[in-house]
């Protein structure tokens, strides 16, 4: 995991300096090292849990349990805070590209797929690296392409404050969207973020920290508020944990589901197993759709080598006939 963790860290680095190279005047790259910060901030540490409260006005609210280390992501979704079993609604469990996504209710199956459709798949869950700095909540992580990367402009503003922490306000455009951060550089902090559309607010992001959190660069408590649809959500009550997660809670046996559920591969649209308690087994079907291409190759050649010999068999046959 660590030597995950620092190849991560490594791929951001040379991002940064080569996006670097393409910033034109001073301003320009103090601002973009300002958003490299915060993605150097957020890298440690490589493993952690987290408990919040996610509620949206007049829906709802859910609660949730995260579990992060190097690429793997465990989310479990609650109806209350007692995060118990009983109260579960959703697992989902990340491993690299590859996700599975589970609810609890009667004849639901077992949900394969990849990290970035998850979310078709029912899934809820959301990057914990990423809390404050989307006002959607997916499971984008890739901090450098989140803030920077591909944008077509970085400026750096004149400096602030906040409640009185000293803040640099950094505008990142991308075609008619400019989002803009407040970023306290020492602390890696963001304090705000404000979104806008044509020259037009149409979401803002407010982090509050508490000092005592034993991860510095998460908020205690963000609010998003949707101005073009009147739409506030509270990630609220957020409680980090430092220590490495068990690695068993990232296998699919942790999430605690029935034996001989069918395992559904979303990107196929089909059954592909099913799941007896410790492991998927394989449909045989399934198995025999895997089969190389390669091999079938073989087949075909074989096959040709073969037509060719008749052909020449034949063709010497009829050929000293005409004579």
């Amino acid at each position: 995991m660590v030597f995950a963790t620092r190849c991560c860290w490594l791929k951001a680095s040379f991002v940064f300096v080569l996006f670097c190279s393409h910033c034109v005047g001073d301003d320009s790259v103090k601002a973009l090292a300002v958003l490299q910060r915060i993605v150097d901030v957020r890298a440690a540490p490589s493993a952690f849990s987290v408990d919040l409260e996610y509620e949206i006005i007049r829906e709802g609210t859910r609660f949730y349990r995260m579990h992060v280390s190097g690429d793997m992501l465990r989310v479990d979704e609650f109806k209350d805070s007692s995060f118990d079993q009983s109260s579960r609604i959703s697992s989902t469990l990340v491993r690299g590209d590859e996700a599975y996504f589970y609810t609890d209710s009667p004849q639901a199956d077992l949900q394969r797929t990849v990290r970035s459709k998850v979310d078709k798949a029912g899934s809820n869950a959301f990057a914990p690296r990423a809390i404050g700095l989307t006002f959607i909540a997916d499971l984008v992580d890739d901090l450098p392409k989140l803030l920077y990367v591909n944008s077509d402009s970085i400026s750096l503003l004149v400096a602030e404050e906040i409640n009185g922490v000293a803040v640099e306000h950094i505008e990142v455009q991308r075609g008619n969207f400019v989002i803009g951060y407040r970023v306290n550089v020492e602390t890696g902090r963001v304090y705000q973020m404000i979104a806008f559309q044509d020259m037009v607010e149409f979401a803002r992001v407010k982090s509050t920290f508490a000092e005592d959190s034993e991860i510095n660069w998460m908020p205690s408590e963000v609010v998003v508020s949707f101005f073009n649809t009147n739409r506030i959500d509270f990630i609220k009550n957020i409680k980090c944990i430092s220590e490495a997660p068990a690695t068993n809670l990232f296998e699919i046996a942790s999430l605690g589901i029935p034996e001989d559920i069918q395992v559904v591969d979303r990107e196929l649209s089909r059954s592909v197993g099913q799941w007896n308690g410790s492991e998927i087994v394989v449909e045989a079907e399934y198995e025999d759709s895997q089969i190389p291409e390669e091999n079938h190759s073989f087949g075909y050649l074989i096959i040709g080598a073969v037509g060719i010999v008749v052909f020449f068999v034949l063709f010497k046959r009829f050929g000293r006939k005409k004579a």
